[in-house]
């Protein structure tokens, strides 16, 4: 696969919600435990299971900081990365 057709999977794979990605990576994984694929289509799932994995561990990483930062103060408080709220 080429540079610019692995750029444009992994952006179409970090795209839509948390849960998304969570039964996007579940579904890899059924597939590839089945064991059925050619090996190089098991190898590239393989790989856009690990983006969504990393496309995940982001969002939820900064959904963490996000809580930490309103328990601390007892208010939300913006922070660099956070996605903006719908009624602002």
């Amino acid at each position: 696969m080429s540079d610019e057709k692995t750029q444009t999977a992994g952006q179409a794979d970090e795209a839509g919600s948390f849960e998304e990605k969570l039964r996007r990576i579940e579904a890899l994984a059924e597939e590839l435990e089945r064991g059925e694929l050619p090996m190089e289509r098991a190898l590239n799932e393989f790989e856009r299971g690990m983006r969504l994995i990393e496309a995940a561990r982001r969002e939820l990483e900064a959904a963490e900081q996000r809580v930490r930062l309103i328990t601390a103060t007892g208010e939300e408080q913006p922070f660099e990365g956070a996605a903006p709220s719908e009624g602002a």
